[in-house]
């Protein structure tokens, strides 16, 4: 495989968190362990929910977009599953 391959095989994602606890890097920290090129942050903001959620009427949200070989997608999806519990 060459350069040009490597590439070709990028795809864009987004991932939008929401957390009751003020979020920390964790995630970040995350997609760079994963070769993730993170080109965006969306800044931690406290929004109102529409409608509560295990009882919590607010929640922070914040969030990245970012560059990543398609093939590596399913290894951080997992490692993302297993942090949310």
């Amino acid at each position: 495989m060459n350069q040009d391959d490597l590439i070709d095989d990028l795809k864009d994602y987004e991932l939008v968190l929401l957390s009751g606890d003020e979020p920390n890097q964790s995630v970040k920290e995350l997609l760079l362990k994963h070769g993730a090129d993170v080109f965006s942050e969306i800044p931690i903001v406290k929004i109102n929910l529409a409608y509560p959620i295990q009882n919590q009427t607010a929640a922070f949200m914040n969030g990245f977009r970012f560059r990543l070989q398609a093939d590596k997608m399913p290894f951080l999806w997992g490692e993302l599953k297993l942090k949310a519990n």
